[in-house]
């Protein structure tokens, strides 16, 4: 997926930005904050001011959409202590909301490319440690560190990692971090090539098409696990097990979910998760490379319903499971919803979603008879079965590039611009969408009968 946002880095250049002078209330966005309570079917939601639906599943959920004043919003994270959020755009500008506030204005916090360090365009992720400080990384290799101060509720920034860029970058480069269990920072640094014959086999230089790890201070930089194609999201789940989801190649192979363990090689360039099998080389040779006697972990395999080809569709081999999502969907954000993690006085979504976890998918990136992706769907995971089912929780999201179980009991959504459908990456303001479940939901307002399905 992000080769193409990386393909934007040279317009970003050339189109000479000047955040600085932007309004952060962007009319008819942000100022158009309406909560809109979930209606019966067809289930869309027309949000106050925009021409853009939502489509929810049934219940008391009411969304409303935080409007950002710049398009090309790439991660976010939520602060361990104060608990707003922080997002990222493509060139380095990173802003704050205050998601419990009745009107969360967005407020800038850093403009990266004014701070005189070694940092291209093209940032890819943002994440905090448990001490509030917080990291972001371009597609490069550059990665910065903004050291929080709590009196001053400020970030102090440097240097902190900084990998060769002729054995990073290219297709995907650096770009999804998180904090694990052992106090080091995993970071997915995906693959050179694009996997196909015409871009040619990937050159193992040691950094790239892995997930690396290295202690927060900086120091003990090491790989973790190999065989990644580009993993845009990761998370820990609350018993520490790592899990990726990961874009597929421009052939049918499927996008992947997968739970990423030290020494593992997870199959890029060499196989990919189908219809047939968790590891397949045989869907379409355009994608694959010998591999010359690795031993690889297959993809996990998608019980369905949702997320899955059907007869016909691209992908589809008529097999019983399909390992992984639709081929181009786009995976890009995962997040466990873990009540666990939560403010125990939070108002949380009902007990089935509890434990589940949450994927939004960016949407597919090349011509298809029809779309997949621009949506939300969440996995029940069956760590024995290698497997999961897969549930449609949400449609009609533009081109969701991160996704977030928050501390207040809430789903966030960062939309990369207005875009709900198509191959092409589309236009329009970022902006926050905000999922809550709302047991005292008005069901007159809401012009239908809601309920629980």
């Amino acid at each position: 997926m992000i080769e193409r946002l990386k393909a934007l880095t040279p317009m970003l250049r050339r189109a000479n930005f000047l955040f600085v002078t932007v309004p952060l209330l962007v009319p008819g966005i942000g100022t158009a904050r309406a909560d809109a309570p979930i209606s019966g079917p067809p289930l869309q939601i027309q949000e106050t001011g925009s021409s853009i639906p939502v489509d929810l599943p049934r219940g008391r959920f009411v969304f409303r959409r935080i409007g950002l004043p710049v398009e090309w919003m790439t991660s976010m994270d939520q602060h361990p202590v104060n608990h707003d959020l922080y997002a990222v755009s493509i060139n380095g500008v990173v802003f704050r909301i205050d998601p419990d506030s009745a009107d969360p204005a967005p407020s800038l916090v850093v403009e990266i490319g004014k701070l005189g360090l070694e940092f291209t365009t093209g940032a890819q992720g943002l994440a905090f440690d448990h001490s509030g400080n917080m990291y972001v990384s371009n597609s490069g290799g550059d990665i910065l560190k903004g050291v929080w101060n709590s009196t001053t509720d400020t970030f102090a920034w440097n240097g902190f990692v900084d990998l060769p860029e002729d054995s990073v970058g290219g297709d995907h480069g650096v770009n999804a971090m998180a904090e694990g269990p052992d106090g080091k920072l995993y970071i997915n640094s995906g693959s050179i090539r694009h996997g196909s014959q015409a871009s040619g086999p990937e050159p193992d230089f040691g950094w790239n098409a892995r997930i690396l790890r290295v202690n927060l201070d900086g120091t003990g930089l090491e790989s973790f696990c190999r065989g990644i194609r580009n993993t845009f999201a990761l998370t820990f789940r609350s018993d520490g097990a790592l899990f990726g989801v990961e874009n597929g190649p421009d052939c049918h192979y499927a996008d992947e979910l997968n739970r990423l363990e030290f020494g593992k090689h997870y199959g890029y360039p060499f196989a990919y998760g189908s219809g047939r099998s968790g590891s397949d080389s045989t869907l379409d040779l355009e994608c694959v490379f010998p591999s010359a006697g690795e031993t690889l972990e297959p993809a996990w395999g998608n019980l369905g319903p949702d997320g899955i080809p059907g007869p016909g569709e691209p992908g589809d081999s008529g097999g019983a499971v399909f390992y992984g999502f639709h081929p181009h969907s786009s995976p890009s954000g995962l997040s466990f919803y873990d009540t666990a993690r939560m403010d125990p006085q939070a108002r949380k979504f009902p007990g089935k979603y509890h434990g589940l976890a949450f994927v939004c998918r960016f949407g597919q990136l090349i011509p298809l008879p029809g779309d997949v992706g621009f949506d939300i769907v969440t996995l029940s995971l069956d760590d024995p079965a290698h497997s999961f089912s897969c549930r449609r929780f949400a449609t009609g999201i533009s081109r969701p590039v991160h996704l977030l179980c928050a501390w207040n009991g809430r789903v966030y959504v960062l939309e990369f611009n207005e875009t709900t459908s198509g191959s092409a990456l589309g236009s329009g303001k970022s902006r926050l969408l905000e999922i809550r479940w709302e047991p005292d939901a008005d069901q007159a307002q809401a012009g239908a009968e809601i309920i629980e399905e």
